[in-house]
């Protein structure tokens, strides 16, 4: 049975139940297999709440994603697959965000926030950075955020986050090559 998008993305009922019947199975797997990775023992619940969420990304902006689809480059399937991959990993994302608070503040000169690698604890004045540019920074560089997910997440615009990464990085050049310098 073929699907036919573009039915689907003119809101057809019968082609939409049609795509679900067909494509849930395969999003419930990919989500599934996904999700063991990172948080083992997930219930149907949570992978069927995720499934949700790439239904709603597939119909978001009047189907936009669907309509992006292109055949020629991959079959509908793995297309699917990848998207659901996608989601998941951003569910995992917020979910640690929501259970790891991310804190402001500076660590004492010489401390460690989390537990770096043998070498990774940096000494970095409390007052280098503004409290602003240590979350963009830590949002970025720990939790492996791209622009928009830090714009999202603080209520700023992604110019904003670009403009702060980068007055913060430039900060943090400085000071170390300062530091090196004077060793």
């Amino acid at each position: 049975m073929d699907v036919d998008l573009q039915a689907l993305t003119r809101g057809d009922n019968t082609a939409w139940n049609g795509f679900v019947s067909r494509y849930t199975p395969l999003l419930y797997a990919s989500v599934q297999r996904t999700l063991s990775r990172y948080v083992p023992n997930t219930g149907r619940d949570d992978i069927l709440d995720i499934v949700q969420e790439v239904y709603v990304r597939l119909t978001k902006d009047r189907f936009r994603l669907l309509r992006r689809f292109d055949a020629s480059r991959a079959r509908l399937s793995t297309w699917l697959a990848v998207i659901a991959h996608s989601v998941t990993i951003d569910h995992v994302r917020k979910r640690r965000l929501r259970t790891q608070p991310i804190s402001s503040e500076s660590p004492a000169p010489g401390a460690v926030s989390q537990d770096p690698a043998p070498g990774e604890g940096l000494d970095i004045p409390p007052d280098l950075l503004s409290d602003r540019q240590r979350v963009v920074l830590r949002l970025f560089f720990d939790y492996d955020m791209d622009v928009r997910e830090i714009a999202d997440f603080l209520g700023i615009s992604p110019q904003t986050v670009r403009s702060t990464k980068h007055k913060g990085l430039v900060k943090l050049r400085k000071f170390f090559k300062a530091k090196e310098g004077k060793e």
